[in-house]
């Protein structure tokens, strides 16, 4: 039986360019980085939905194999992927791409700035992102 993951929206959000994918938890205030191939990592996941299906599109599956767990582990840590029942992912097929490492990079410079609410807790006279006193 395969475990299913999605992004854990509307919490998380993220953009991928060709180099790299940002992703940021609104809730925690904090911010991760993937680089090039920790994205293609991340994309093959989402689209896949399911660890089974993200192994078996790998080329070199063996060795994402042995990393995999680790991965969606950090991701689960940090709240960014959640387990979804398979209708809730956004499963789908995956090109064939190669595994060559995951690092989650990740922020917290702005976690005081992002984590605002931003009716509540903004100064009014100052505004967004300077915090009420």
């Amino acid at each position: 039986m395969s475990t299913w993951f999605r992004v854990n929206s509307p919490a998380v959000v993220f953009d991928a360019s060709a180099d790299d994918t940002v992703i940021i938890n609104l809730v925690s205030g904090r911010y991760f980085r993937l680089d090039a191939a920790s994205s293609l990592a991340w994309n093959a996941l989402l689209t896949s939905g399911s660890r089974e299906a993200c192994v078996a599109s790998a080329s070199n599956a063996s060795e994402l194999e042995a990393s995999i767990d680790n991965m969606i582990a950090a991701l689960v840590a940090e709240d960014l992927i959640v387990e979804a029942p398979e209708v809730e992912t956004l499963a789908g097929s995956v090109s064939p791409w190669t595994f060559a490492g995951f690092t989650l990079e990740s922020f917290s410079d702005l976690e005081d700035i992002l984590g605002l609410d931003p009716i509540h807790e903004v100064d009014p006279d100052k505004g967004w992102p300077a915090a009420r006193d």
